[in-house]
């Protein structure tokens, strides 16, 4: 799922993008590295990717916070 960033037409990089990136199962386009330099959110999405064990989990911990 994609969100709009606050503030601008740019859409936020897909969790499971994020996820794989993290889990170093792909990498990023340069579309999506630009817009990681300046989306706090999906940069802290990111760390949720990094600190969990399973996406399951990363999902959960969002639900949780909501």
């Amino acid at each position: 799922m994609n969100y709009i960033c606050r503030g601008s037409e740019e859409e936020h990089i897909p969790l499971l993008t994020l996820w794989e990136y993290g889990m170093s199962q792909r990498s990023l386009s340069e579309e999506e590295k630009h817009h990681m330099t300046g989306c706090d959110d999906c940069l802290s999405l990111l760390g949720l990717c990094l600190t969990s064990s399973s996406i399951e989990q990363v999902e959960r911990r969002l639900s949780d916070a909501a």
